[in-house]
């Protein structure tokens, strides 16, 4: 394609895009393959998708039959239900917590700086560390030191950014396999002669497929651990499909999100009143220490799912790693002004259907699984320990 008619070509995706139109290609597919083998192969082809609709966009493919002409049929399958992807978010478990054994100095020497020099000089620190005469702002200091915590840590997580084609399982040799049975097919379509070998290629592509699907999964069976089991379970056992309390007798989304909190979370008829935070000296015995906070943590798997906030047990069992004093003086910090910050109550509350149920669309058939935030259970569990 020359630089002029790609120039033309821009001006339709131009207004496509202008209008609320995306391009959902299979990007490296080519959609024409001309006769003349002179002629390079090219995308001329395209199938555009709004917002509204791009979500419902299950495959695309140009795998089908040849139909006689140089340019390749496309086949566009929609859902009833719209297909998501995971959003990009950092990849925790990449975090290089020790190198050679020892803490990562560029990770405690960043932790440091939040906390000052040393742990008793707040007077050069980048925390915000309350004042006994501000009382009003010990909620707002303490969201404030815990927001600057994680952002330091997320700097050194790599970005996962996974996309509908992401594949475990995919090696680069099926990589090298897909090229040469495309390049055969694409062969064939100009010389029948090459058809038997263009199939011997397309039957090892995918004959290699299914090996590598089935090596993963044995992979992951043989290394599976005690927490590992339920999710083969959840691979293997029939899905059932998408069931929502309520049936057909909420007309918004809005209306049955109040039902169900009304039946699951009915409003406390005696309510406790706020007490505004009053700040109480802590005794030596009763201030939190690193050892508690190590025996609080030692107690969290690191495959429990995270919160709202996405904050594994393993962030914070490495933050402890380089720095065993910035925990404590954050739970120091709650104790001591007994506040009970709103970033510590949120909560994912995931409806689970009871099994063996005959009404799906009544509320007790359901239970509800809640994920609270990591943080507030290690403030929880190390107050126990405490207490």
């Amino acid at each position: 394609m020359s630089s002029a008619e790609r120039r033309k070509g821009e001006q339709y995706f131009r207004v496509a895009g202008l209008r609320g139109f995306a391009i959902i290609n299979e990007p490296g597919v080519y959609t024409r393959t001309p006769d003349n083998i002179n002629d390079r192969p090219s995308i001329i082809d395209y199938t555009l998708a709004n917002r509204q609709l791009a979500d419902f966009v299950k495959t695309w493919k140009t795998n089908i039959p040849h139909t006689g002409s140089d340019h390749t049929a496309i086949v566009t399958s929609i859902t009833s239900a719209p297909y998501t992807t995971a959003r990009p978010s950092p990849n925790w478990g990449k975090i290089t917590w020790k190198v050679e054994g020892k803490p990562n100095a560029v990770i405690e020497e960043e932790v440091k700086k939040l906390m000052g020099s040393t742990v008793d000089d707040e007077h050069t620190a980048s925390f915000k560390w309350t004042r006994e005469t501000e009382p009003e702002n010990a909620v707002d200091d303490f969201d404030f030191n815990l927001s600057l915590l994680i952002h330091t840590i997320k700097k050194h997580a790599p970005m996962k950014r996974p996309c509908r084609w992401s594949k475990p399982w995919w090696t680069p040799e099926l990589t090298q396999l897909r090229k040469d049975f495309t390049c055969a097919m694409r062969q064939a379509k100009m010389d029948p002669t090459l058809t038997q070998d263009a199939k011997e290629k397309k039957k090892a592509y995918q004959s290699n497929v299914k090996r590598a699907k089935a090596a993963h999964w044995r992979t992951f069976l043989e290394n599976a651990k005690k927490n590992d089991v339920w999710t083969a379970h959840q691979f293997t056992k029939k899905r059932l499909g998408v069931m929502v309390p309520g049936g057909h007798a909420h007309v918004s989304a809005s209306s049955l999100n109040e039902s169900i909190m009304q039946h699951f979370f009915p409003p406390n008829p005696r309510p406790v009143a706020l007490q505004p935070p009053a700040f109480v000296k802590l005794e030596e015995k009763d201030e939190v220490d690193a050892m508690e906070v190590s025996q609080a943590l030692q107690k969290c798997s690191n495959n429990s799912a995270p919160g709202p906030d996405q904050v594994p047990y393993g962030v914070w069992k490495g933050i402890h790693t380089v720095n065993r004093h910035v925990i404590p003086k954050l739970i120091n910090h709650l104790l001591s002004w007994s506040i009970h910050p709103p970033s510590l109550k949120d909560s994912l509350g995931i409806l689970l259907p009871k099994p063996a149920k005959g009404d799906y669309d009544a509320f007790a058939s359901y239970r509800v699984m809640s994920q609270i935030v990591t943080k507030q259970a290690i403030f929880h569990m190390t107050h126990t320990c405490v207490s």
